[in-house]
């Protein structure tokens, strides 16, 4: 068990979304780390020290909680609907927000999307305009304002698409599993600047290291890798290391290119992995699930 130092010493966290990707990931790493940490669902998929049953579209988690981790939401699907994201997203949120404000909480930490920004030029930074979101992206993006506006002082992580053990189906493991396949695999903007992935261990590392500034100031952070690589070279390097017979198609149609400014993260102590280290969980992710 860490020692914990700082003005959040002995802090009961809240993480919402337990059950889902990257909060039973927070769940794991706090727990591990020393924290007194409650997970919150509507399900309960794995076995944690605490955790609390709360659907909460409908209602607010009835314990005391000095900080709040909220991973809940509503992920992108063509079977959601416009209402559907504002019931998961939005009124989530302001139920988190009045839960808050009862219980004098500290600071939300909300994992947010890039997909709040819509369509991006070139490079991504903080203080990006917002253009032409989807529903998934303006309602996450409502739920930020919401936040923001709350008076409660904020961490809002902003992750692009996320690797490790349990993701879902996203587009860099959609096309692992198509090499592994050995089918034929499509890729688009292959010859642009690119580091929109994270490892959701790094994005747990970085949360552990929030708690411990203990600072009133509230803080927006985009995440991404450190190096830049392309699209292609993330392609081939996953064909190489799946053995696959693919035949790769580049489309020369361009599908709003950009990468990520991470400076400021970085700045406060993210960390993320290498290219490598994620292509390597990517692989084994697959392997694992065939």
């Amino acid at each position: 068990m860490r020692e914990k130092r700082g003005l959040y010493e002995e802090l009961q966290i809240l993480v919402t979304g337990a059950s889902g990707f990257i909060g039973s990931h927070i769940m794991e790493y706090l727990e591990k780390e020393g924290h007194t940490v409650t997970g919150c669902g509507r399900s309960q998929k794995k076995a944690y020290r605490r955790y609390i049953m709360c659907d909460l579209t409908e209602k607010q988690p009835d314990l005391e909680a000095d900080v709040v981790i909220h991973a809940a939401g509503l992920n992108p699907s063509a079977d959601n609907t416009f209402y559907d994201y504002i019931r998961n997203n939005i009124t989530v949120t302001e139920n988190i927000i009045q839960y808050a404000r009862k219980y004098q909480v500290k600071r939300i930490i909300y994992l947010g999307t890039l997909s709040s920004y819509g369509k991006v030029n070139q490079v991504l930074r903080e203080d990006s305009p917002h253009n032409d979101s989807d529903d998934y992206g303006l309602t996450k993006y409502v739920a930020e304002k919401l936040i923001r506006e709350s008076g409660i002082p904020y961490y809002i992580i902003l992750p692009p698409t996320v690797i490790g053990k349990g993701c879902g189906s996203n587009w860099l493991m959609r096309t692992a599993e198509a090499l592994y396949l050995n089918q034929d695999v499509k890729y688009y903007n292959g010859k642009h600047a690119f580091n929109n992935l994270v490892d959701v261990e790094d994005i747990c590392v970085f949360i552990s290291k929030l708690l411990e500034q203990g600072s009133g100031l509230s803080e927006t952070y985009l995440l991404g890798l450190r190096e830049m690589t392309t699209v292609k070279d993330i392609v081939l390097s996953l064909k190489e290391r799946l053995s696959s017979d693919s035949r790769l198609y580049s489309s020369n149609a361009v599908k709003n290119p950009f990468h990520i400014d991470i400076s400021k993260a970085l700045k406060d102590g993210f960390s993320p992995g290498t290219v490598a280290e994620i292509l390597e969980k990517v692989c084994e992710e697959v392997k694992n699930k065939s």
